[in-house]
């Protein structure tokens, strides 16, 4: 479910910068602030923190805010962590 919400907030974007860089149109910037690793977070319980911070500290409320926060969104670098914290997740599950 996560995977699949993290990749319909995204898919626009990446889409826009396809078809930008195949002509010369802009890319279309999202209606909300895409977050990377180094931001600091403007709202929720983690206001002033930075994302790489909450992800150390309290990654669920990333994937939380992705699925219920219209407005919020990330970057590809904080998408890749979120999947690497994902991948050993259920390896860890495995190894039990």
């Amino acid at each position: 479910m996560l995977r699949k919400t993290i990749e319909q907030k995204t898919a626009r974007l990446r889409a826009a910068r396809l078809q930008a860089q195949a002509g010369s149109q802009k890319p279309r910037e999202p209606d909300y602030p895409e977050y990377g690793m180094g931001d600091e977070l403007r709202f929720g319980k983690h206001a002033g923190e930075t994302v790489e911070d909450v992800l150390e500290t309290d990654p669920g409320w990333i994937r939380w805010a992705l699925e219920n926060v219209r407005e919020f969104g990330v970057g590809d670098d904080v998408l890749d962590e979120l999947r690497l914290l994902d991948d050993h997740r259920r390896s860890v599950r495995r190894d039990r």
